[in-house]
């Protein structure tokens, strides 16, 4: 497989990869290099999230995997060595990944929110408390005059300036407090168009 380690699913789109799949293997004594049964081809969608794509392979597995068991039993598989030179390898994740540097541009950032929700989830600091971002997207606008960080609306959209791009918001909640439309939380805090969010308490 492409993504050896402890996060395939979650590495694949943070990597911002259009597909991934689940892979049979012929086990042994090292990680995910045995030699491959058959593999079962999965889309990653636009809105895919971890916990999303985590379903469509339970959704997909269990009969992927009676499948390949009965092409075993009638002869029509053969296990094929992995190529070494192509593997990668993938981390475990950790809370801290999920911190968000708005010097990038917003489809990295949108790439790592889909690959980090619902956990650990991404976030930033709104008046020194941590702000989840549950809900996002990406938009491949005009360079912005505004810092980096900045929150500003145009429109019925609420966006945060990137390094490049911008990163609308639609979902967030506060450490400690309730999920909330970003609509519902404007009329909370007033304050916040305008503000900036850093990435640092």
């Amino acid at each position: 497989p492409k993504y050896r380690g402890a996060s395939p699913i979650q590495t694949a789109l943070i990597n911002g990869e259009k597909e991934t799949g689940v892979t049979i293997m012929v086990m042994n004594e090292k990680m995910d290099e045995w030699d491959i049964i058959d593999v079962k081809k999965i889309e990653i969608e636009t809105s895919e999230t971890t916990e999303t794509l985590f379903q469509k392979f339970e959704d997909v597995s269990g009969d992927f995997a009676m499948e390949t068991i009965q092409k075993l039993d009638k002869g029509e598989l053969v296990p094929k060595a992995q190529d070494e030179n192509t593997a990668t390898y993938c981390k475990k994740i950790t809370k801290e990944e999920g911190l968000l540097d708005f010097s990038k541009s917003a489809k990295e950032l949108y790439y790592l929110y889909q690959g980090l929700t619902p956990w650990p989830g991404v976030y930033a600091f709104y008046k020194g408390k941590k702000l989840i971002i549950e809900q996002c997207f990406y938009e491949e606008d005009a360079e912005c005059e505004w810092a980096i960080g900045t929150i500003v609306q145009k429109g019925s959209e609420i966006w945060i300036i990137c390094g490049k791009w911008l990163l609308t918001l639609s979902q967030v909640k506060l450490e400690w407090k309730k999920s909330q439309s970003i609509r519902e939380f404007l009329n909370g805090h007033r304050d916040f168009i305008g503000s900036i969010l850093y990435n640092h308490s």
